[in-house]
């Protein structure tokens, strides 16, 4: 390897070189170093041929490139090897599944309570083809399931423990944080529903993405230069990303939910920009920082800015800070004795979580995409969450 490759890379090579010979037969150790090689020259030429101002430095520039490169090589040698990735016995196609999910959460919440009776045989069959996966999941290793992704997640211990120990504290105070609305409706609690004060409120503080950025940006003028370089898209998955080959921010937003939800997932993945500029301007690599740590930082930009706008909208997020801690409780428990009456204990979270909460059953969980099929993908979330408001 040559002398002149950034400390990084060397640590990429290690890396990488041992998931090659893993799951590789037979695989060398210069196939790896010419590849990197490779791709560090032309992630250089890319560079140079970008517009300023650009976002990253180079040698971080560098970095990013050829850690996706070989992610993306490994992946595709992995698959050539004959690997087959585990298949589950699935009773509807996923197609079908989303459109399920997107149906039941879209229409009036009155109407919903009809739609599942329409649809039980079906939601009957996931529920058990849940149950399936759930094991299959756990079976796949020694220690509990939720282990897996604290490491994933780059978790530390104490953030976990103390989660463990003061989410009880912190989901108190979050129901005293939430906005005193006296007309809520009479399904607000029902296990048909999602309590929302978002959509409850009057009068909220930004009607369009335009709007959004110009607050969150006069606020960190960091962003000003790179506004051009943000690029927003609605899909499935709300995220943020640094799309390296050609220096841009990617933003996508759920096309599923109204344009109040979708500024609030913008103000939280403008959030998330700020602090890769931020890391960038000081040579620090924020993807390195673990997604915990990207989390706990972007929710406490997104409370700062959503306190600036409206007290009564920061009220209301306190009831999305529920949701996220009571879909994780949920899974711990889940995941740690199959054995409950799932939707029982979805209930029980639920009633644990909002204090108005007087659910009995709740079969929902099945129409939670994250949780059926994203198991913890909320786990740095809501461990962030219990750490910042549980100071």
């Amino acid at each position: 390897m040559k002398k002149n490759f950034f400390p990084s890379l060397k640590l990429i090579y290690n890396h990488y070189l041992s998931s090659y010979q893993a799951k590789i037969p037979n695989f060398q150790p210069q196939q790896l170093k010419n590849l990197i090689e490779k791709e560090v020259e032309k992630a250089r030429k890319r560079y140079f041929s970008l517009k300023d101002p650009k976002i990253a430095p180079l040698n971080l520039y560098v970095e990013k490139w050829v850690e996706e490169e070989a992610s993306k090589d490994f992946a595709k040698k992995v698959l050539a090897s004959g690997f087959e990735p585990p298949k589950f016995t699935f009773p509807i196609k996923i197609e079908e599944y989303e459109e399920l999910v997107k149906e039941f959460w879209s229409i009036d919440p009155e109407k919903r309570l009809e739609f599942w009776k329409k649809k039980y045989d079906t939601l009957e069959k996931l529920k058990k083809a849940f149950r399936k996966t759930v094991s299959y999941r756990k079976s796949l290793i020694s220690t509990p399931y939720v282990e897996l992704f604290k490491q994933k997640y780059k978790i530390p211990p104490k953030a976990y423990e103390n989660f463990v120990n003061n989410n009880r504290k912190v989901i108190q105070e979050c129901n005293q944080n939430l906005p005193q609305i006296e007309t809520l409706p009479s399904w607000f609690y029902c296990w048909f529903a999602r309590p929302c004060f978002i959509c409850q409120i009057d009068n909220f503080p930004l009607k369009n993405f335009e709007e959004t950025i110009d607050f969150v940006s006069a606020r960190y003028p960091i962003l000003k230069p790179f506004l051009n370089k943000i690029k927003i898209n609605l899909g499935k998955k709300v995220l943020s990303r640094y799309e390296v080959e050609n220096d841009t921010f990617q933003i996508i937003l759920n096309k599923d939910v109204n344009i109040r939800h979708q500024i609030i997932e913008l103000i939280h993945e403008l959030s998330h920009l700020i602090d890769y500029l931020e890391s960038f301007k000081k040579g620090i690599n924020p993807f390195k920082k673990g997604i915990y740590i990207l989390e706990k930082k972007a929710f406490a930009r997104e409370m700062k800015l959503e306190k600036d706008l409206s007290s009564t909208l920061f009220q209301s997020i306190f009831a999305e800070f529920l949701l996220i801690i009571r879909t994780v409780l949920f899974e711990i428990e889940l995941y740690g004795d199959s054995n409950w009456d799932l939707d029982k204990l979805y209930a029980e979270t639920f009633n644990l979580c909002f204090k108005k909460g007087k659910q009995t059953k709740n079969p929902t969980y099945i129409l939670d995409r994250q949780i059926f099929m994203e198991p913890f993908s909320l786990l740095p979330h809501a461990v962030a969450l219990v750490n910042l408001l549980g100071v």
